[in-house]
């Protein structure tokens, strides 16, 4: 009928994850989310977008990548209305209104907002200090 099956069901209340990856022991209720998993080793990205051609692992991955193609806009900023297509992009603009700066250089005083933002300072300020 294609419906879930009985002992996976059974599984993921007993807690029981009985489909385990032969690569890194990670283990799993049902064979779906194990077979998702296995594209981390393999590389396999079956989902290719129609718009630019770029290949996701995940096909929930490809619909939020077709969203900023056809720029849906689904989160807004609470404070000034700014729209972002990701949860993830409205955290970091919200730093911008909230002060936080998580990513502290451990040479000097300064923080920022993003990870990329504290590389870069690190290459500009402190490049004897790169770990290499």
């Amino acid at each position: 009928d294609g419906g879930p099956d009985p002992c996976c069901q059974f599984s993921a209340v007993t807690g029981e994850r009985p489909f385990g990856c032969i690569v890194c022991s990670k283990s799993f209720f049902n064979k779906y989310d194990l077979q998702k998993h296995m594209r981390v080793h393999t590389g396999e990205t079956p989902y290719g977008c129609s718009h630019c051609g770029r290949h996701f692992k995940l096909k929930s991955t490809l619909n939020v990548h077709i969203q900023s193609h056809l720029g849906i806009k689904r989160y807004s900023c609470g404070v000034c209305g700014k729209a972002c297509s990701r949860q993830e992009h409205l955290n970091v603009h919200m730093r911008t209104h909230n002060g936080e700066r998580p990513y502290r250089c451990s040479f000097c005083d300064k923080a920022f907002t993003q990870s990329h933002c504290l590389k870069t300072h690190m290459k500009s300020f402190h490049p004897e200090k790169q770990a290499s």
